[in-house]
């Protein structure tokens, strides 16, 4: 009895010592299985390190080495989840100082588990270049002084001397403000872009006259640009869908420097005129036009017979003062005439318009500054044009576009 006893006893030892062997041998590979590592990639402005497909993209030719690398637990039996490690080390060669991917190992070890990770380290070039202007930034020009380049350099990290391939975009504009700038990327497809302001201001008591097209472009607004290049004098066109064999005259007098006004898509007032929506519906087709040739919003409309107009009365009655009080919530200020050139009524020679325009001039208060009214789908107006600016300039005026902050003749509102 007491050998079965004795026997029973020792089992029962011998049970728990297995059981604990067991725990043990389960613990340890748990351990081993849940502890280990994975490595975590800290970001940093100065070194733009970032993770992407095991990549470690890292900036050409710096100084430092990759710094800010950590180990973290994943989930543990233990709660270890977070614990930081606070060595990481790499393993394999790479050279800053040359373009490249270069495979090497991430090593992080702890309570003597260690944790590999092949990576690439990507060595780019992640520096933009650097332009410098030279002048001032921001300049101030007389209206009738010419712009002349100060100049501008540009160097890259990587490539050097790359100030040849800045790509300078705008034309400085003859009256009011204009942003000129200078943008070059390099090799690496890094962009740098920089601005030059430039503010053209009218000096005080100089006298202007404001040149305005209405309904173009057309078959002659070629010729006109021609004759406006040849005075240096610069118009105001407000644009239609006009013929559409044109529209590219639009694009071309904006970069000689004029300005693009709206006018109307369609021009059709029995549509335009025929509800408040229809005729923001033809703005920003007429919009689109503009932008379209030449990349920029344009600010400043001409309502299809002028703000004062009464036809608008017989398809929308008060339409006009509904757009007179809205316009400006779609970024937009309006502008008609002071002298009317009647060149789309009684006046059907060149030698009419020119003394229409003229007249309507003299007759003006000397306060006032002339915005006429012309339409570049007239050969015999764009005949006229030469006299008139020759005039002018005999009488000391100079021909600007109209900007936003321009004197702008706005009619009374009949409607």
């Amino acid at each position: 009895m007491d050998s079965i006893k004795q026997f029973i006893k020792e089992k029962h030892i011998m049970s728990k010592l297995a059981f604990c062997v067991i725990f043990i041998l389960i613990y340890v590979f748990l351990l081993s299985f849940k502890n280990v590592p994975y490595i975590e990639f800290m970001v940093t402005e100065e070194e733009r390190v970032l993770k992407e497909d095991s990549k470690l993209k890292i900036n050409y030719n710096v100084d430092e080495d990759i710094q800010h690398i950590t180990a973290t637990y994943k989930e543990t039996i233990l709660n270890q989840e977070g614990i930081v490690l606070d060595k990481v080390e790499v393993v394999g060669d790479y050279d800053k100082t040359t373009l490249g991917e270069y495979p090497v190992k991430l090593r992080a070890e702890h309570d003597g588990f260690v944790y590999e990770e092949d990576v690439i380290i990507w060595v780019r070039d992640l520096m933009r270049p650097v332009i410098a202007l030279e002048g001032e930034r921001f300049m101030k020009l007389t209206a009738g002084e010419a712009y002349v380049e100060p100049g501008f350099s540009a160097t890259d990290n990587h490539d050097g001397d790359v100030t040849d391939q800045v790509v300078v975009h705008g034309t400085v504009r003859a009256n009011g403000r204009t942003y000129l700038k200078y943008e070059v990327t390099d090799s690496n497809g890094n962009t740098r872009v920089v601005k030059r302001r430039i503010d053209v201001e009218i000096p005080e008591g100089q006298k202007v006259i404001y040149l305005t097209f209405d309904d173009g472009p057309s078959e002659y607004t070629g010729a006109l640009l021609d004759v406006l290049d040849a005075y240096d004098a610069k118009a105001t066109f407000f644009i239609t869908n006009g013929d559409e064999a044109y529209h590219d005259m639009i694009g071309e007098a904006y970069k000689k420097g004029h300005t693009i006004g709206v006018h109307s898509f369609s021009h059709d007032v029995s549509e335009v005129y025929s509800s408040t929506k229809a005729f923001y519906d033809d703005l920003q087709w007429i919009q689109n036009l503009a932008v379209i040739q030449t990349g920029v919003v344009p600010n400043i409309v001409r309502f299809p017979y002028g703000t004062g107009n009464t036809i608008s009365e017989q398809y929308e009655k008060g339409i006009m003062s509904d757009l007179t009080s809205t316009i400006h919530m779609h970024n937009y200020t309006y502008c008609d005439w002071n002298v009317n050139s009647d060149d789309c009524g009684e006046a059907q020679t060149e030698a009419e318009v020119i003394s229409n325009v003229i007249n309507g001039i003299q007759a003006l208060d000397a306060e006032e500054a002339p915005i006429v009214l012309l339409h570049d789908v007239n050969k015999h107006t764009v005949d006229a044009v030469d006299d008139i600016i020759e005039w002018g300039q005999a009488n000391g005026y100079l021909f600007l576009p109209l900007v936003e902050d321009s004197p702008l003749v706005q009619q009374e509102v009949k409607n």
